[in-house]
Formats: C-alpha cells, structure tokens, sequence
C-alpha cells in the first residue's frame, strides 16, 4: 500500500463515521500498522459489530500481537464458538501473562467443545507452551488436569523430542481421575516409543475400562498383547454402558481385524443403542470382509433410520455398484435421512435407476 493510501487511512481515524473509522483501523491493522489499534479495541469493547466482521477482525489481531487489545479479546470469550476460538488464538499470539492465563482458564470450562478445543489451540503453538503445561497437568482441578494431558497429547505426536511430553503422559496414569488417566492413555496409544507401550500393557487391566481400551487400541497397533488387545475390546461391545460400546466399535473399526466381524455383526443385530448398531454397520463396511453382507442387508429392515442409512451407505461400500439395485428399494424408504443416504451412493456410484 502507497504512502499516500496508508496517510489517508491515518486520517480517517479520526472521522466521525463509525464505519469509516473502523474500516481504516482494520486496513491497517492488515499493513501491520498498529496506529489503528485504539479504535480497534473500542470496536470490540463497543460491540459494534455492524461495521466490521468480528471473526474476520479477532483473526486478524492473531498477526498484530499486541498486547493492548488483551482485555477486549478477553471480553470476547463469551461470544459464539467461531468468534471465541480466534479470540484464545489471538491471545495465545500475544503470549503475555494475562493473555495466556486467560487462555489456560478456558481449559476448566464446563463446554467440552470450548475445553478440548483451547487444548488443541495451546498444542498448536509446539513447545512455546509446554512448561505451562506441565505444571497445569498437576493442577487441583482434574479438568485442568485432564486437559491439559490431551494438550500434551497433541504434542506428544508432533515434537522432534517428545520424551518430556511423553513422560508427563505416562505419569498421568497414575492420577486418580479416570478421565486424566483416559487422556493419558489415548495419547500414549498414539505413540511408537517403548517407554509408551511398556505403560500401556501396566494399564491394559487398569480399573477403568476407557482406559484400558485405549491401551488396547495401542498395543495392538505396536503388535504387542494382540490377542489379549483384541479380545479386550470385542468383549467390551457387550458393556452396559453405550458410550464404552462406542468406544469398543470405534477401536475395531480402526485396527480393522476381519476376527472381530463376527462380534460386530452380533452388535450390529442386537445392540440396545441405535448408534452403536449403526457404528457396527460403518466398522464393517471399513473392515470390508465379505462375510457381514448378509448381516448388514439384513439390516436395512432395522426399525430404526439412522441404522438403515448406515447400512446403505456400508453395503454400497462392500458390494459397490452391484448393490444399487436393492439399495434402489430405500429410496421409498419413508426416512428422509435412508432417503440421502440412497442418493448418496447412488451419485457416488453413477447410478442412473430406471424409474426415475
């Protein structure tokens, strides 16, 4: 931008249009001029939102980094999710003590999408961050703790050097926490050391089931107790509760042993929760053995329209185009979302059916 543009732009800030002014503090602001940064920060404090896109200003201050708008973006954290997320990474850009304890405080928010999602942010900055977080892994507060072992968790897998991270990780299996200990061994499954895998076969019977499927999960990835790994989790499809089901299903589908067919297919038939039988129904289909048609056509008839949209959608990928004639009878089906779901495959396939 000329001289004369980045002058005139100067003077607008002091034009009695809001618009006017808060259209040239942002343009420079883009120039990394921070001339406009006052009335940037009373465009925030102001709400005037009117003027300028908050999403579009609030990432924009992420490259400024400076330290004056810290409580306006700190006011911000109130604000819908989109806008908040670029608020914490605008104050993460900063880095000074306020901004960043700002940040770290979202970690113990009661919203798991705020609390998981500003322990990625934090893992985003690469060790930067890293000395805050081992301390905050040992704080009074078991969320604070448990997100922030998911923190290093993300670190784990992306430092040169993880073993400071990964010692922490290890550590927290000892927490009495079950969820500090689940985060821990979620991110201990995603390593390859053998510093890791020795701590996950010390928890592969831990008290905790969550934790111990993730132990699984990783012990059978490294090919050690595969046996016991693999059984551990095809029993756990039988758990009472639906969320460790989820679990169990998702773990198989991801290690894709065609030995646990059988086990999802009576999953897929019998379980209670309608979302577990229609994971069962995507688990198959990925793991792609040819033994689980019969099931999942079977399947299609499922009282249920979130399990028959998932069979359309497996049965499409373990037959492919052969099996668009009988997916062609759903698209009667009187479920909007089986309705999609024919149509899906049917555009995914190139499939033209004859009476339409």
């Amino acid at each position: 931008m000329s001289e004369e543009n980045i002058n005139q732009l100067l003077k607008h800030l002091d034009s009695d249009d809001l618009a006017t002014r808060y259209k040239a503090a942002f343009e420079l602001m883009k120039q990394n001029r921070s001339e406009g940064i006052p009335v940037i920060v009373d465009y925030i404090n102001q709400r005037h939102f009117q003027y300028l896109d908050s999403y579009t200003v609030v990432d924009q201050l992420a490259n400024v980094q400076d330290e004056r708008v810290t409580e306006a973006l700190i006011g911000m954290l109130d604000m819908p999710a989109h806008v908040v997320g670029n608020a914490l990474n605008s104050l993460l850009a900063i880095g000074s003590e306020r901004s960043v304890d700002a940040v770290f405080t979202m970690l113990m928010t009661p919203s798991p999408w705020f609390g998981w999602g500003t322990a990625q942010l934090i893992a985003d900055y690469g060790e930067r961050y890293l000395e805050r977080l081992l301390e905050t892994r040992q704080h009074e507060n078991p969320l604070m703790r448990a997100r922030s072992i998911a923190a290093l968790s993300f670190l784990a897998r992306s430092l040169e050097n993880p073993v400071v991270a990964e010692s922490a990780l290890i550590d927290a299996l000892k927490d009495q926490d079950r969820n500090v200990r689940e985060r821990a061994a979620q991110g201990l499954a995603q390593l390859s050391s053998n510093s890791a895998h020795a701590a996950l076969q010390h928890v592969l019977t831990d008290d905790d089931v969550e934790v111990s499927q993730w132990a699984a999960e990783g012990l059978y990835k490294a090919g050690l107790e595969v046996e016991k790994a693999l059984s551990l989790l095809m029993e756990t499809l039988k758990h009472r509760d639906w969320l460790i089901q989820r679990n169990a299903v998702w773990a198989l589908k991801r290690i894709a042993d065609k030995r646990s067919v059988s086990s999802l297919i009576h999953t897929l038939q019998y379980a209670e929760h309608r979302a577990i039988r229609a994971y069962a129904a995507e688990a198959l289909a990925d793991i792609g053995d040819k033994s689980c048609i019969d099931a999942v056509q079977s399947a299609l008839e499922d009282q249920d329209e979130l399990v028959r949209a998932a069979c359309v959608k497996a049965l499409a990928q373990l037959v492919g185009y052969d099996a668009m004639s009988q997916i062609a009878a759903l698209r009667a089906d009187k479920s909007v979302a089986v309705q999609q779901a024919v149509i899906e495959v049917w555009e995914q396939y190139g499939f033209q059916p004859d009476n339409l």
